[in-house]
């Protein structure tokens, strides 16, 4: 059957080699909803959003949305990781990123998002420039410079941050002399990347000697060692050095932005290390030529977020393209390319917290979809096996190591995977399977026709690969699509879309043929006689379409207005979109995740206000045991549109009422608690650790009346000291009494009684601040040397605003647009006409809406869970890419029946043509159709009840492939009819090729 049946088994094991490498050596990068990761929240500083809200215009939300934007593509450029980037609170931005097993490449991926990515390609200011009245006085300048630098405190501020430098930049008056038209940078001299233990010498080198009249050292000659890096220097994490060097502000110059992405990559630079290649964008060229060329042997400094990586001198005109350097390692190369790629952020995002989560999905949730895919898969392979017999267990055999071939490709990218990303393997496995019934189908056909095993298993094959290339071609096209336009879970989906129509396509060309060509040699097919079912149809469908069109718009027009003008919006809408609340929660004994959601699903009250609290829990692999109990829980609730106003207006409320206080030196009210804080501590009450200060008081002292005695109880989140905490309160206390609470002689405590002698004019109210400040001031670390935490039932408590807003919206339904219409010119190519194309994309659209439409109802009416959300977005993308596999494959069965016809000279009109057509293919319709349902009905019904984003997503795919079967028939037929209703059948005429044989067929 196959003349290189050799090579292809060669190219077979070679897949099967490298897919068993990945597994066995790459980590399964799990997603946090499987296994947790990490949970980052950063913040932007008010006070510089300020400053570029008054001079540049911009508003707080647009720097929020650009920042979140820019930090989603440098973490996920590839669409990999899935990470969940969510707005926090007003200048938060909360960020879950899957479990990395290596923390140096978690470190990577948060260095990239608090890189500024700030690029700037200025010239180094010299004695030589001038300007009209601008001109620089070099040794006046570094003089000015060296004179502030011996200020210790000055020198001790660049040692913290080299940035610091700006302090002297932006003073007018300290500052230099050529005020805003010179300014100083710093450049970090570190080791030398090839001479272990030195100094990086590079810029003493003779190409850099020219820089000295613009450099200033920070450092000493016993710092710098005759280029020897001295001891004291060696034990640091990260050494360096200081040199600043001058730079003009006043000359022409270029930023990143100017920059054409495409044109950044990494490569080998010019002095033999690693280096970043740069272009300037298009229309640039000139004047960066121009630029380069009038400073001919001068230097000109390349800035990355305000530090000097090099400072090249040009040696000729260079047409705007040149290389950025400085010692970088290949990790740093690949970074820098990375951001530079994704463009500057306006302000610097800060660190706030870190914590190690565990997985969102509970134990139960995720056992359950691992048991709904192999109860699925195992329905597919008994059918296939039944029906099918010998060729069934070649398609059990191409379906599993499709599969593999998929996950192992999956390993190979280190893609993220989650609960909703299944989709993409669910939506492979029913391509894969539509595939293996294609093809048998046809070798069914050509059997019936009289054939023998060998010929009809070829000729199946040649007519089966039609259809398999137009429906796998155009979902690739889909998923090509997704993944340059669309963002977050969008591009994603596509990733795992692609990989798995790429192994499809691949396991059919060459296994399913070599495992046939294996199984002829044999013998094994010799009795083979295909089941049949449903070949033999003869039904009218055409006779009915203009009854299910109408049927069709009414359902989708009345469904519609149910789903946007009688569901709440709260209701229909999943966290994603609508936004909710994170909190931190703590306990006083360890517990497991699983049982806080039986605790909040038990409560009726919160179970009515906050539905389906996602729940995980935080600490580092010390602080949770192998049972997965622990005290510090990370609670995730959806939020309504009444709850958050009621919210705003408490929080008004408090803000006024402590202004009032405020002004008339009255005791504050308690901080202001959101409803669901309340309803926690509610539900856990007796269980919660207590707050951080407790029972403060105040009394008269015996003897002197401006003085009281003050007392209060300290609770800790991890023992500290005993001694070193009344050292810590004893500095800044006076007369500080400190013993454990409820005396003992403990010498590590985590709750201590403070009394101590104060200011008669103290109010109890200030003492909890009184001693926190001290603790603050004295540095308190805890037992395990790490600074020390006071106690909170409620560390962390802010409002997050919907994921699935403006830029991913957009971004979604655009990439779809885009995608439609690639689908229209592909089916244009390949069946010459655009009906072909408009037809599938209308029927695409309406199986969409008609899921959609029952996830709606059904979520209403409390039969299923089902919100609109990330995963049904994942699913939504899923019924598409099927539907429009479905659809395909029935016009390629439509083209096929109109060039038998022109061969015949048979004049058929094109009613009765879709007609015997969709008779035609019923048997593969159905047979995939329902071999596929096996696996969504299986999740359905494993996680029916459960909560869990697999019962939504199994209900929507069971909604969306029939309508998928449906719309095949009497949607897109309908429309292919309708657009050639003016241009009947043309007469063609006969030749001598004979009639085509009227016996059943199938696709």
């Amino acid at each position: 059957m196959l003349e290189n049946a050799t090579r292809q088994l060669f190219l077979t094991l070679l897949a099967v080699v490298a897919g068993i490498i990945c597994c066995f050596t790459l980590e399964i990068p799990l997603g946090h909803d499987l296994k947790g990761g990490t949970q980052v929240r950063y913040e932007l500083p008010p006070e510089v959003l300020e400053k570029l809200r008054e001079k540049e215009g911009i508003s707080t939300a647009e720097i929020m949305k650009q920042t979140i934007g820019v930090i989603r593509e440098r973490i996920d450029p590839n669409g990999a990781l899935d990470p969940n980037i969510t707005p926090s609170g007003d200048y938060g931005i909360l960020i879950e990123l899957a479990y990395f097993k290596d923390p140096l490449e978690l470190r990577r991926v948060l260095d990239r998002v608090a890189n500024l990515g700030k690029l700037e390609f200025r010239i180094v200011a010299d004695n030589d420039f001038i300007d009209g009245p601008v001109r620089f006085n070099m040794p006046g300048e570094k003089a000015k410079l060296d004179q502030w630098l011996k200020n210790p405190e000055n020198k001790k501020l660049l040692l913290e941050d080299p940035r610091n430098i700006r302090r002297y930049n932006e003073d007018p008056v300290q500052g230099p002399t050529a005020f805003s038209n010179l300014a100083w940078y710093a450049r970090k001299l570190g080791p030398h990347p090839k001479q272990e233990g030195h100094w990086d010498d590079s810029w003493t080198s003779p190409g850099y000697q020219a820089l000295s009249q613009s450099t200033v050292k920070v450092y000493d000659d016993a710092e710098w060692n005759n280029g020897v890096i001295p001891e004291s220097f060696r034990e640091k994490k990260d050494p360096f050095l200081i040199e600043l060097l001058a730079i003009n502000m006043k000359e022409r110059h270029f930023t990143g932005d100017q920059l054409d992405p495409a044109g950044t990559s990494a490569g080998p630079g010019r002095d033999g290390g690693l280096a970043v290649h740069y272009s300037v964008a298009a229309g640039l060229e000139g004047e960066y030529g121009d630029w380069s060329e009038k400073y001919i042997n001068k230097a000109s400094a390349i800035i990355l977020n305000e530090i000097v990586r090099s400072a090249p001198v040009f040696q000729t005109r260079i047409p705007g393209r040149g290389e950025i350097s400085g010692g970088f390692t290949k990790e740093e190369v690949e970074d820098l390319v990375k951001v530079l790629r994704t463009g500057s952020l306006r302000v610097e995002p800060e660190m706030v917290s870190k914590e190690s989560i565990g997985p969102t999905l509970g134990q139960a949730a995720i056992n359950k979809g691992m048991l709904s895919l192999v109860a699925g898969s195992v329905f597919v392979f008994v059918f296939m096996l039944w029906y099918y017999g010998t060729a069934g267990t070649i398609a059990c055999l191409t379906l599993v190591l499709n599969v593999f071939l998929l996950f192992a490709a999956m390993l190979f990218m280190q893609a993220t995977i989650t609960l909703p990303g299944l989709g993409g393997i669910v939506l492979t496995m029913g391509m894969a399977v539509d595939a293996n019934v294609l093809i048998y189908e046809r070798i069914r056909e050509e059997l019936a026709k009289g054939k023998d095993m060998l010929r009809a298993v070829r000729a199946g094959f040649e007519r089966a690969m039609s259809a398999i290339l137009d429906s796998n071609i155009t979902t690739f096209l889909v998923g090509l699509v997704l993944f340059n336009i669309g963002v977050g879970p969008v591009r994603g989906f596509a990733v795992t879309l692609m990989v798995g129509i790429v192994t499809t396509v691949f396991t059919q060309f060459f296994v399913t043929r070599l495992l046939f060509h294996y199984a002829l040699q044999k013998n094994w097919l010799a009795n083979y006689k295909p089941r049949t079912m449903f070949a033999n149809l003869e039904v009218d469908f055409v006779k009915h379409i203009g009854k299910c069109v109408a049927a069709s718009t009414i359902v989708i027009l009345a469904g519609l207005s149910y789903a946007f003008f009688v569901v709440p919006r709260e209701v229909m809408l999943g966290i994603d979109f609508t936004g909710g609340a994170n909190l931190r929660m703590v306990l006083a004994q360890p517990t497991t995740a699983d049982a806080i959601r039986a605790r909040l699903g038990s409560d009726a009250v919160f179970g009515q206000e906050y539905p389906n609290a996602a729940v995980n829990f935080v600490g580092e692999a010390d602080e949770v045991d192998e049972a997965g109990n622990a005290t510090k829980f990370n609670v995730r609730l959806k939020l309504r549109d009444k709850q958050r106003s009621q919210i705003e207006q408490g929080r008004k409320e408090w803000r006024e009422r402590k202004q009032a206080a405020d002004k008339a030196g009255e005791a504050p009210p308690a901080d202001y608690e959101p409803p669901y804080v309340a309803e926690l501590r509610r539900i856990f009450e007796g269980q919660l650790v207590k707050p951080a200060f407790s029972d403060g008081m105040t009394e008269k002292h015996d003897s002197q009346a401006n003085l009281c005695y003050a007392q209060i109880d300290v609770h800790f989140q991890k023992p500290v000291l005993l001694d070193a905490a009344r050292a810590a309160l004893s500095a800044g206390l006076t007369r500080p009494l400190v013993q454990p609470l409820g005396g003992g002689n403990a010498t590590q405590v985590t709750d201590l009684h403070l009394e101590w002698t104060t200011q008669a004019s103290t109010k109890p109210w200030q003492l909890a601040e009184v001693v926190q400040k001290q603790l603050e001031v004295a540095k308190l670390k805890d037992a395990e040397d790490k600074p020390v935490s006071l106690s909170d039932p409620f560390p962390e408590a802010q409002e997050l605003q919907g994921r699935l807003v403006d830029d991913l919206r957009n971004a979604a339904i655009g990439s779809l647009v885009v995608a439609w219409a690639l689908i229209v010119l592909y089916l244009r190519v390949r069946f010459h006409e655009y009906k072909y194309g408009l037809a599938a994309v209308v029927a695409l659209i309406h199986d969409v809406l008609v899921a959609f439409i029952a996830v709606a109802l059904f979520n209403h009416l409390g039969l299923v869970h089902a919100e609109i959300n990330l995963a049904m977005i994942a699913c939504f993308l899923t019924i598409i890419g099927y539907s429009v596999n479905d659809t395909i494959v029935i016009f390629d069965r439509i083209r096929e029946n109109v060039t038998d016809n022109a061969r015949v000279g048979k004049t058929e009109p094109f009613r009765v043509l879709i007609n015997r057509a969709l008779n035609q293919t019923m048997s593969r319709t159905l047979l995939t159709s329902g071999l596929t349902l096996l696996v969504v009905i299986a999740q359905f019904a494993v996680n029916w009840n459960s909560g869990s984003d697999l019962e939504s997503f199994a209900f929507a795919m069971i909604v969306g492939m029939a309508s998928g079967v449906y719309s095949t028939i009497y949607i897109a037929a309908p429309i292919l009819i309708w657009l050639d209703k003016h241009h009947p059948p043309a007469k063609v005429e006969a030749t001598a090729v004979p009639a085509a044989t009227t016996s059943p067929q199938a696709p």
